[in-house]
């Protein structure tokens, strides 16, 4: 169980501890780019391949990218949860 600032449950976490998308792609063989289509851009795929890569992030423990990093790029932060807003 995971809890956040204000003590409240998470849940589990999305994937082990220090498990990353790079991981899997190192155990297949194929890039970071693949893994990560394989999750986020299935038609950029073969669906084959799709499902080898997902079977082995399964075998692994992991669940896909978290989503504190969807959103951002080199430079960007994630968003803030914070529920004030400005004027």
């Amino acid at each position: 169980m995971t809890t956040g600032r204000a003590g409240l449950d998470l849940g589990t976490p999305a994937r082990p501890s220090g498990l990353r998308l790079a991981d899997v792609a190192r155990s297949l063989g194929v890039s970071v780019a693949t893994v990560s289509n394989a999750f986020n851009r299935p038609d950029q795929l073969s669906s084959a391949l799709r499902k080898v890569v997902l079977e082995r992030a399964e075998e692994l423990g992991y669940r896909g990218p978290g989503i504190e990093g969807r959103h951002c790029g080199p430079g960007t932060r994630a968003p803030s949860r914070s529920t004030s807003q400005s004027p």
